[in-house]
């Protein structure tokens, strides 16, 4: 039976700072999330989502195959079970449905990017993508404006 060396844990070399800027990344991440709204939430969900769009794109310019799947997989979770999830159920609203095809369509797209190591269905989804996201930002920076308490003048 040949002796082979044992695989390291990556993780249990990290330095100290690594480990404390991770921890605060995770804690700030879990406090955003926690203290938003709906429409913030959203707007989190669309913010990570053309996070992980850049990165694939980025590990796919620099051949790392590993990191753009894994950065994919993330942006088509978002896709599926963040933001198509948000979506009403049973509805007849034509938005609705539409909106969701597009998500559908994107996670399709980023599929394709990942099988086939193509950016351009990575840039095809940012594009489709920002308006969107505009959009929500625009709403929800509206809703909290009306929301906030009329000053004395």
């Amino acid at each position: 039976m040949p002796l082979t060396t044992p695989r390291r844990n990556k993780k249990m070399y990290l330095s100290v700072h690594a480990k404390a800027a991770k921890a605060y990344r995770h804690i700030d991440a879990v406090t955003q999330v926690d203290g938003a709204s709906p429409g913030q939430l959203l707007i989190l969900l669309f913010e990570n989502l053309h996070s992980q769009l850049l990165r694939a794109h980025k590990a796919l310019g620099e051949n790392n195959i590993a990191d753009k799947g894994l950065a994919l997989g993330k942006a088509v979770r978002i896709l599926d079970e963040g933001l198509k999830a948000a979506l009403t159920k049973n509805t007849d609203d034509v938005f609705t449905q539409s909106l969701g095809d597009l998500y559908g369509y994107c996670a399709k797209r980023l599929t394709q990017a990942n099988f086939y190591n193509d950016p351009l269905p990575i840039e095809e989804v940012i594009r489709l993508m920002n308006p969107i996201a505009e959009a929500w930002k625009s709403i929800v920076a509206q809703q909290a404006q009306a929301l906030r308490p009329m000053e004395v003048a």
